[in-house]
């Protein structure tokens, strides 16, 4: 049987495009020492829910979802620290962002990457958590704010 390369091609490429537009999700953990912390600053404008458990250190889990990236993308995305949380304190606030969500993403043929960020962040009673609105959309991503 003789296989035509341009119906493989057309095939492989239709198969590629499928999953691309499937999208990709992945749920990252992050934890933090808060020493003698009780405010904390969330500086990631996205679908935040806050809970309280019963350790001593915060735990973020961010899950990330890609409409328009498939799981290589994201894959990539992550192990070059887009998703990098970095905390700081100042004045006995810690404060958590995510520097390098603010650059733009674009593909190749000038469409920008759609990805929705939700945080699920557990605090240690007595704790509260300041969430700082960030308006994301006017930079070139889409991430839900609330």
């Amino acid at each position: 049987m003789k296989i035509n390369p341009a119906l493989f091609a057309l095939a492989l490429l239709g198969l590629t495009s499928a999953t691309i537009a499937q999208g990709t999700e992945k749920t990252l953990v992050k934890s933090f020492r808060l020493d003698n912390i009780s405010q904390i600053n969330l500086g990631i404008g996205s679908d935040v829910e806050v809970k309280q458990w019963n350790e001593p250190h915060l735990r973020i889990l961010m899950t990330i979802k890609l409409d328009n990236g498939n799981e290589y993308l994201l894959k990539s995305l992550i192990a070059n620290g887009r998703y990098n949380l970095k905390g700081t304190v100042e004045n006995g606030i810690f404060s958590i962002f995510a520097p390098e969500l603010v650059k733009e993403i674009k593909f190749k043929d000038g469409q920008k990457l759609y990805e929705v960020i939700s945080l699920e962040v557990y605090v240690p009673e007595g704790v509260q958590v300041q969430l700082e609105e960030l308006a994301y959309e006017s930079i070139g991503n889409d991430l839900e704010s609330h």
